[in-house]
């Protein structure tokens, strides 16, 4: 059963949780990610095949590491109407929120005096590696997103990385939505062990520009480590998190929808969180006893089954005020957050609160976000939030500084460059513009 703190209990319980959950480092687990690009710089693909077998299935299926262009067309095939239509629509959905974000990183350029220019360049990444998992269950919602969040950003390599199922395979549907979505490269095995393959680049596809994926720690270590290689990437999409924040209500089926939203996350499995996060002490009262009802609920995405309620970080949480419930929200710094409450302590939440997704009402629920309001899902967690964002097309961007000076707009810098080259002991820095400089008429004649 989900407990009821009261603020007075709420900072001696949680404390020490949240501050373990707010970490990737694990000593053991470091090590192993240095072995493992240590193996992939010396024995590349073999170590894929290596890691895959020890780690994942020991029946590798024929297609090997890299999937053929059949096998791919088979699974886009084989996918049911239903299935392929709710593609279609998240796909459609997510890439037009990517072209809105796209809309928005646009070349510009500045005079900031006569002939004197400035501004910047957007170009996308030439290859991008998107890891998607599938050791609880297939994400394929994870390879929409991704995928095309890349192809909107005209990435001309996009590969989409999975681990292989218990028969070898990757999963079908996974492979096949990536696909629609833009990937045209595939590969399965082992993901720490692709991840390094990419980031060292001893392997078919060569050093990617950018690796993007939720997993559990190892996985965010590995990418975490890769930004050593110069890849572009993002730690902390790790276990699944999310708060509720809601207000008491005589609607009907208002606490048994809050109920049903408060598990959509914990789902994921016993090591993801979940907190509802209320000032009313008969909310809270209501939202537990709906919870009640789905005391049986269990984990149904691998063989071990497990209630919920028993195993799952979560509870329902009361505070004195809104302000001291969005200082505690702040602190925990959500992957999803969904606000249910109204009038000014919602214009003060939605103001005020810090979370890397923020779904306004109770019918904008986690699972939407998850699958097809077009929004990405594929965001920070681990307490990330207060500094990360969720994986769109802007990641997938990168920017060149761009300026232009004409001579006469040099000579009018020279004084600031020799100032700052003075002290910074650069004394060419500064001759190399005097050179430049003696040649423009209008400075020569000004000396």
């Amino acid at each position: 059963m989900f407990p009821i703190l009261q603020a007075a209990e709420i900072d001696s319980k949680l404390g020490v949780l949240l501050e373990k959950r707010s970490s990737i480092a694990h000593p053991e687990l470091e090590a192993a990610v240095v072995s493992a690009f240590d193996a992939l710089e010396q024995d590349g693909e073999k170590a894929i095949v290596d890691y895959t077998r020890r780690f994942d299935s020991e029946t590798f299926c024929e297609e090997g590491i890299y999937l053929t262009d059949a096998f791919v067309e088979s699974c886009v095939n084989g996918l049911e109407p239903d299935l392929r239509a709710a593609i279609d629509l998240a796909i459609k959905n997510i890439s037009t929120v990517n072209a809105h974000i796209m809309s928005t990183l646009i070349d510009w350029t500045s005079e900031l005096a006569p002939g004197h220019l400035v501004g910047e360049r957007c170009l996308p990444q030439d290859s991008a590696m998107l890891w998607v998992p599938s050791r609880k269950a297939p994400l394929v919602s994870t390879a929409i997103m991704l995928c095309a969040a890349a192809a909107t950003a005209e990435v001309k390599n996009i590969i989409l990385a999975t681990p292989p199922l218990a028969d070898g395979f990757p999963d079908r549907n996974t492979v096949a939505a990536a696909y629609l979505a833009g990937a045209r490269h595939f590969v399965c095995g082992n993901g720490l062990a692709i991840i390094a393959a990419a980031s060292v680049g001893n392997w078919r596809h060569g050093r990617m520009n950018a690796i993007y994926g939720p997993g559990p720690q190892a996985i965010a270590l590995a990418m975490h480590h890769g930004a050593k290689y110069g890849v572009a990437t993002r730690p902390g999409i790790g276990p699944s998190d999310s708060l509720v924040i809601f207000e008491n209500s005589e609607e009907d089926g208002y606490f048994d929808r809050l109920a049903r939203n408060f598990l959509t996350e914990i789902e994921h499995g016993p090591d993801s969180f979940t907190y509802a996060l209320t000032t009313s002490a008969t909310a809270a009262k209501q939202l537990q006893n709906a919870l009640k009802d789905t005391s049986d609920l269990q984990y149904g995405r691998n063989d071990h089954y497990a209630s919920i309620a028993e195993t799952a970080h979560g509870g329902v949480l009361v505070f004195a005020d809104i302000d001291a419930l969005v200082a505690f929200a702040n602190r925990f710094s959500s992957e999803h957050l969904m606000i249910n409450v109204t009038g000014n302590d919602r214009d003060y939440v939605l103001g005020n609160v810090v979370s890397s997704e923020l779904l306004d009402g109770q019918f904008t629920p986690f699972a939407a976000a998850n699958y097809c309001i077009g929004i990405t899902a594929v965001l920070p967690t681990n307490g990330f939030a207060r500094s990360c964002s969720g994986i769109t097309s802007r990641d997938f961007i990168r920017f060149a500084t761009y300026a232009r000076l004409e001579r006469q707009a040099l000579s009018n810098l020279l004084p600031a460059i020799e100032a700052i080259g003075a002290v910074e002991r650069l004394p060419n820095h500064v001759e190399a513009v005097r050179q430049s400089v003696g040649r423009c008429p209008e400075r020569v004649a000004q000396n």
